[in-house]
């Protein structure tokens, strides 16, 4: 199975510094590494929870 955003891939994102949608969608900075990944993000309590939008199967 195909990702669904390759790396080197353009997104088109809008800032916000809130979620909104929980589950949502979203580009998230990393700012110690100088990265940004792609993924689906859950409020649970007072933190934030990230989950990759690729199965586990699609490292195998």
């Amino acid at each position: 199975m195909e990702p669904d955003y390759h790396y080197g891939q353009i997104a088109l994102i809008r800032y916000q510094n809130y979620i909104d949608v929980p589950g949502g969608i979203y580009a998230v900075d990393d700012i110690e590494r100088g990265l940004a990944y792609i993924k689906s993000v859950y409020m649970e309590d007072e933190h934030i929870r990230l989950v990759s939008l690729n199965d586990e199967k699609d490292f195998l």
